[in-house]
């Protein structure tokens, strides 16, 4: 990958001595915008200003950049009042919510809550207070992001969105991290590893923090180089706390073992002395080894890691190709299966009728549906 940027995004100071001109930093910005990466890359030059291999590169980018900068820490502001906003009426109805990924990655992961804009706000509740925050923040005037029933998503998916009244920034509501079937991982299952965090509320433990952010690469088909970044500072924040080796038995349970395995060979591919410089990495690495998962040589050759992020005509066939990457052939044929044929309770909801006379029909809407949604011919 000829690229700089994975070298200054990491989470130690650069070890090449790294020159760019006027041309290279222009594309070394656009670059850095189109993989989320800005925010990270003006951070890592800031504390590193002074270092000799980034010294050239960072007075005049810090410069130049600084307006674009404070634009992505002023949105961060705005998400973060908007998520204490959430938080908060959720909790004013006994309802405990936690803030995931966005500005709490950033605080946890980084160390630096200006380090990592994201487009919306993620909050976890328990499943069984899902329809009763619906109510709530629908009463608040917030909109629904989905045309989809909330019993619907609850049937099916992971998560519902909402739109905020009134800076229109997107809340998705979540109560498990992924499709539930894809994984031995419930919402009762997180809801367990929460634990307190005075006097803020609570948050994930380190190794719910890592599952959720495997799951998440794996949603995104293994392309988005933001989340590997972030697994990339998870395994360097927590290097110390987790016990690796044993940890991949946690892994195995869920069903995350050839997910990680083609996490690990893409971060091998990106940063070549990555095991050397990520003590993490050995340990995790021989913990997967010791247990019954064959490694895919063609997952990992599809999902090599670039820089650029896929075409949308792209998108269904990696979505396709990443169900390959789950444990267990009963696991991905059932992943299959039930993204055509769902429960009925979850048709149900979707066409907003209690009968089950007309299933028949409504399946056969649903799949047609699907395959349009697939196809990219959905009007």
């Amino acid at each position: 990958m000829n690229s700089i940027l994975p070298e200054l995004v990491l989470p130690f100071p650069p070890r090449l001595l790294l020159e760019a001109d006027s041309e290279h930093l222009a594309s070394l910005k656009s670059e850095a915008i189109n993989n989320n990466l800005f925010m990270l890359l003006y951070s890592q030059l800031l504390k590193h200003q002074e270092h000799a291999a980034v010294k050239k590169i960072a007075a005049k980018a810090l410069e130049d950049w600084r307006p674009l900068y404070l634009k992505g820490i002023a949105h961060c502001m705005r998400q973060e009042a908007m998520e204490k906003e959430v938080v908060s009426l959720l909790g004013s109805h006994n309802i405990v919510a936690v803030v995931i990924r966005g500005n709490e990655i950033a605080r946890e992961i980084y160390g630096n809550p200006n380090c990592r804009a994201s487009s919306d706000i993620d909050i976890l509740i328990r499943k069984p207070d899902v329809l009763r925050a619906d109510s709530i923040l629908s009463a608040a005037g917030y909109e629904k992001g989905v045309q989809e029933p909330v019993g619907y998503s609850l049937a099916r998916i992971h998560h519902t969105t909402y739109i905020h009244p009134d800076w229109g920034i997107c809340i998705e509501l979540h109560w498990n991290f992924g499709v539930p079937y894809f994984f031995s991982l419930t919402s009762a299952d997180i809801g367990e590893e929460l634990s307190k965090k005075d006097p803020e509320g609570s948050k994930l433990s380190p190794e719910m923090i890592v599952i959720m952010l495997l799951i998440h690469h794996h949603s995104h088909s293994f392309r988005e180089m933001r989340i590997l970044v972030d697994i990339v500072w998870a395994l360097h924040k927590y290097r110390d706390t987790i016990e690796w080796p044993d940890f991949a038995g946690r892994l195995e349970t869920i069903g995350l073992l050839r997910i990680t395995q083609i996490t690990l060979d893409q971060i091998q591919r990106v940063w070549k002395d990555a095991p050397t410089t990520m003590p993490s990495l050995p340990g995790l690495t021989q913990g997967i080894q010791q247990r019954d998962c064959s490694s895919s040589v063609l997952l990992a050759f599809y999902f090599q890691p670039t820089m650029g992020r896929p075409q949308h005509s792209q998108k269904y066939t990696d979505k396709f190709i990443a169900r390959f990457a789950l444990d267990r052939p009963s696991r991905i044929m059932t992943s299959f299966f039930r993204t055509l044929f769902p429960s009925p309770d979850a048709v149900r909801e979707l066409y907003r009728t209690r009968t089950s006379l007309g299933l028949p029909f409504l399946y056969l809407k649903f799949i047609v549906w699907r395959i349009r949604c697939w196809t990219g011919s959905q009007g």
